[in-house]
C-alpha cells in the first residue's frame, strides 16, 4: 500500500498547473477533471515498474491484452 501512495504522491505533484484549470478561447479558465485525470495516469504510468502501468484493456483490433 506504501508502494502505491508514493506513487499516487510523486505522479501528483508532477503535474503541471495548467492540468488544473483550462483556458477557455474567449472566457475564463474551466475545471477539466478527464484532463486532469489523463495526466495523472500518464504520470503513474511513467514511475510504474519503468513506465508500464498494469491494464487489463484489450487492444480492439487484435482483441489480445495491451502489454507494454
Amino acid at each position: 500500500m506504501q508502494e502505491l501512495t508514493d506513487l499516487l504522491s510523486e505522479a501528483t505533484a508532477a503535474i503541471e498547473p495548467g492540468y488544473f484549470r483550462l483556458s477557455v478561447h474567449g472566457g475564463l479558465p474551466v475545471y477539466r477533471e478527464r484532463v486532469y485525470c489523463n495526466e495523472l495516469y500518464h504520470q503513474m504510468r511513467k514511475r510504474w515498474l519503468g513506465g508500464c502501468l498494469p491494464s487489463c484493456s484489450l487492444a480492439k483490433s487484435t482483441r489480445r491484452p495491451i502489454r507494454c
